[in-house]
């Protein structure tokens, strides 16, 4: 048994019995893994904010190769998302963030790229209004760190410059410039300068005021369907962020 420390952000908490909490944690070294707090919710002397969904949390646990959950020795705080949680729709965001980490990444397979994302992500939360702007912003950047993300400015068949409209057929990444794109295929207007800025500039220096909130929430809606299907999972979050018109 070898004692870990590491910092770790709250995807994910399960009540065990009536005392212990299971936190799905995802960790900058070690990647996601599953920590148990015993003892928690029967103690006044330690918060139970360390172990709220999107908190940052150090933790200290003993790690055994042979277990899936590890004991958790001693935790602290580094960031909560109290402010977060007052805002209705920057919550709902949040849970979109966790639950895509949550249910696409395996245990044990440390990304310290995706972690600093992630990690970003939820700080800038209590930045900016601009929702959209920002899911667009992590899942694009979250498509590259995976390494599935496409060359969305070349067409797939032609190979010419895309430098506006973005064609895509359903459940794929695929694109297609106007001539060459297929009956069946949906269309995102204006759609690739945005890609461009969100990829080439850092998200609080983007000016996003004039950008196509619609073309972008339908964008949006089109990757959340491609992680579904390419990962074979189901993105909760997503009627809530659509069933709420988040502005």
């Amino acid at each position: 048994m070898e004692l870990q420390k590491d910092s770790g952000i709250v995807l994910r908490k399960i009540p065990i019995l009536e005392a212990d909490i299971a936190a799905t944690i995802y960790t900058n070294s070690h990647g996601k893994r599953t920590l148990l707090f015993k003892g928690l919710k029967k103690t006044k002397r330690r918060s139970l904010t360390a172990v709220e969904p999107g908190s940052v949390t150090h933790v200290v646990y003993y790690y055994n190769e042979q277990k899936t959950m590890y004991n958790v020795k001693e935790y602290s705080l580094l960031y909560d998302t109290i402010s977060i949680r007052n805002n209705y729709q920057a919550m709902i965001t949040l849970f979109l963030f966790l639950e895509i980490v949550e249910k696409t990444t395996g245990h044990n397979d440390p990304n310290q790229t995706l972690f600093r994302l992630l990690k970003g992500a939820i700080e800038t939360l209590t930045k900016t209004s601009q929702y959209q702007i920002l899911i667009l912003s992590f899942i694009l950047h979250y498509l590259k760190i995976t390494g599935i993300y496409p060359d969305v400015f070349h067409c797939t068949v032609c190979h010419k410059e895309i430098t506006s409209d973005l064609y895509l057929s359903e459940f794929s990444l695929h694109p297609y410039c106007d001539a060459c794109a297929p009956n069946y295929s949906f269309q995102f207007l204006a759609i690739v300068p945005i890609i461009k800025d969100i990829m080439t500039n850092k998200f609080l220096s983007l000016e996003s005021k004039h950008y196509p909130l619609p073309e972008i929430n339908k964008f949006i809606f089109h990757l959340l369907l491609f992680i579904d299907s390419y990962f074979t999972i189901h993105i909760n979050s997503k009627e809530l962020i659509f069933n709420n018109s988040i502005k």
